[in-house]
């Protein structure tokens, strides 16, 4: 039934996407291909000046639902920089895909949508023109035209770009720990992996804090995102998804080292290290009890950091004076396996998918040119500012040397303090006004050089595409694996049965896609 939903959805894109054209919505390129804009039949300046309040349309994810408010100052900033109106739409990013693929098959969508990768139903969509391609008209626009040509290429479908890349910080793995907590215990900073263990069961059974209450535990995880699990199965040895074993690709459940690393989660899970609820636990909640002074290792992002370290502060864990000196938390980058061995898991690619314009909510050339504009004048350094911080005066202060001073959310009124989401549809990340940083996002930056050397990269990235069964079925793929994982860490199958679930997904079109892939690697080498 499953497979029969996703024909249904591709069928009806693809008639969609051709409805709009049979329509003459759009401006041809090419007979063929009209979405697939020539720079011959394109020029920025041969358009008129848009209309007074043309509305620029945007879709975008939000992680925990607390939109942006719709009066908000910096809004109304954006649209006084970009002379166009903004209409902002969010949907949480837990149903983000399965919304997408609802919209695209009902050719509901507004201008600038954001992607966040690029599963069979957007890349179907993109073939059948649900998305301008603009891979030869993006460098006409100074600002776009900065974007990295390396991680373009890792968001590109067949080689072209429809969109603009999210830009995220390579890599940017870290753990944040709760140093004070060390301190008490007379623990140093793990250096293996051996000693993270340690210090996690110490964490949880020899009161940290403390207060003479066995109230603590060593770190959160979350059924919802693998992250935590992944950091460790790569500091173990096994690979980012994919590794190269005498020129063949390997899954990353096929190395010894990955089998080893859930044996050690389980032990972190039945030993009550990690929380007992971990699989039902929502990302939204994920990062809360560190927060709260609950347990004391959190394996995220680098710049979870200062996040962590502001949620002490505004519980009371904190006085302002010890949040201004970086006291109580810290963030360092992997430890050591039996082998010696550093080895971190970067989390993305240098992006967080892209933002494609739509050829349903910019019908026309000229229409696209509004919105390529638009995405233009977001990547100036003052767009880019307004994305990352807010409005001056309400969310943050100019400092005399150029940074930012964020002001606190209790001293911003009228809800203004929240801003979750608003910039997810930004792009460029090497621009605009940056942060007089804590102390806690010095440390988080200092990590990210410290760990580039050591990031593990996966080698089908490049060639994702070329695989159609991967292509479509690597969701349902991964999903198989992470469920049977979570499920030998619970105790719930042994070995034998994660070996079972991982025939299950060689049966279930993994070898066929294993098989693709080889092919395109080999044809790259």
């Amino acid at each position: 039934m499953r497979f029969l939903k996703l024909f249904l959805c591709i069928f009806m894109i693809q008639a969609a996407a051709a409805g709009v054209f049979a329509s003459g919505g759009a401006a041809a390129a090419s007979s063929g291909e009209p979405w697939k804009v020539a720079k011959a039949n394109f020029n920025p300046s041969s358009f008129p000046k848009a209309p007074a309040n043309y509305v620029i349309s945007i879709l975008s994810i939000s992680q925990d639902g607390n939109f942006i408010a719709a009066d908000h100052p910096a809004i109304k900033n954006l649209q006084q920089l970009t002379g166009y109106t903004i209409k902002l739409e969010y949907v949480l990013n837990a149903n983000y895909n399965e919304q997408m693929n609802t919209r695209l098959a009902a050719n509901d969508l507004p201008g600038i949508v954001t992607i966040t990768s690029n599963t069979q139903p957007i890349v179907t969509a993109a073939r059948s023109g649900a998305f301008w391609d603009i891979t030869d008209i993006y460098g006409m626009y100074p600002n776009l035209a900065r974007a990295d040509k390396g991680v373009m290429n890792n968001v590109s479908i067949d080689g072209r770009n429809y969109g603009i890349y999210r830009g995220r910080d390579f890599p940017r793995s870290g753990m944040v720990y709760r140093k004070d907590w060390l301190a008490n215990l007379g623990l140093s900073v793990p250096k293996n992996l051996d000693d993270l263990y340690k210090v996690l069961y110490a964490f949880t059974y020899n009161d940290p804090d403390k207060n003479g209450k066995n109230d603590t535990y060593g770190m959160t995880w979350t059924g919802a995102y693998m992250g935590p699990f992944y950091n460790i199965a790569v500091m173990f040895g096994a690979p980012n998804r994919f590794g190269v074993k005498n020129g063949k690709l390997t899954p990353w459940f096929d190395y010894d080292e990955f089998y080893d690393a859930m044996v050690y989660s389980k032990r972190l899970y039945d030993e009550g290290l990690i929380n007992k609820d971990f699989a039902a636990l929502p990302t939204s909640e994920w990062a809360l009890p560190f927060g709260r002074g609950q347990c004391g290792w959190h394996i995220d992002c680098a710049d979870e950091a200062s996040r962590s370290a502001v949620r002490m502060r505004d519980n009371g864990l904190m006085t302002a004076a010890e949040f201004d000196a970086g006291m109580y938390v810290d963030v360092m980058g992997a430890v050591a396996n039996k082998n010696g061995e550093i080895r971190v898991w970067p989390q993305n690619d240098g992006h967080q998918g892209y933002e494609a314009v739509s050829t349903t909510g910019a019908k026309t050339l000229q229409d696209l040119s509004y919105y390529l504009d638009f995405m233009d004048k977001c990547n100036t350094a003052q767009g880019i500012t307004i994305l990352n911080w807010g409005a001056e005066g309400v969310n943050y202060t100019t400092n005399s040397d150029g940074t930012i001073t964020s002001i606190p959310a209790a001293q911003i009124p009228n809800g203004w303090d929240i801003t979750a989401g608003w910039n997810q549809f930004r792009m460029l990340t090497d621009i605009g006004a940056i942060q007089q940083p804590n102390a806690y996002q010095a440390r988080h930056m200092q990590v990210y050089k410290e760990i580039a050397p050591y990031a593990i990269i996966n080698p089908v990235t490049p060639i994702v595409l070329m695989s159609p069964t991967w292509t479509s079925r690597q969701s349902s793929l991964n999903q198989i694996i992470d469920d049977a994982v979570i499920n030998f860490i619970m105790g719930n199958i042994d070995q034998a049965g994660f070996k079972k679930e991982v025939a299950r997904w060689y049966a279930e079109d993994g070898q066929k896609a294993l098989t693709e892939l080889q092919a395109a690697y080999d044809a790259s080498r």
